[in-house]
């Protein structure tokens, strides 16, 4: 008896794991990998006379959609271009880059600068914000480097 108490003990402890496990059944294996992108936007914008916006496919895969960037800048005190933007088709391959020059305003004073980037693709839309300060003067404007990447 005190040598079956222990094999007894052992048996219980390596086999009450077997009921555990069970095997999916063969509809509800999934075989596709996760969604997973080969494609990298990345938006630099700059300031100067107004501001410039580069658009760059950093992944391995060709990417199209419709892209917007709206601009939003608080300074002192702004007469016009308080709220830009730009919106474009684009199709990009592997790194290629295009430029934006978004239209000039007239301010100044420091301020905030608010970037949003919406880019739709035939599948997903993907939304990105991205702020930073800024000075304006007269129509030339000094931002800080902003940088946003999708997805």
């Amino acid at each position: 008896m005190k040598k079956l108490l222990p094999v007894l003990i052992i048996s219980i402890i390596l086999f009450s794991g077997i009921g555990i496990s069970a095997a999916p059944l063969k509809n509800e294996i999934n075989n596709h990998p996760q969604m997973m992108e080969d494609w990298n936007l990345e938006i630099k914008i700059k300031g100067g006379f107004g501001y410039t916006a580069t658009v760059t496919n950093t992944g391995t895969e060709a990417i199209e959609g419709n892209l917007t960037i709206q601009i939003h800048t608080e300074p002192t005190l702004i007469l016009i271009g308080k709220d830009l933007e730009a919106i474009d088709d684009i199709n990009l391959n592997p790194d290629d880059s295009l430029k934006y020059k978004i239209n000039p305003l007239l301010g100044i004073g420091p301020g905030h600068i608010n970037i949003d980037v919406v880019f739709i693709t035939d599948t997903d839309t993907y939304v990105k914000t991205e702020q930073t300060n800024g000075f304006v003067f007269l129509f030339f404007s000094f931002c800080g480097a902003a940088t946003v990447n999708i997805p």
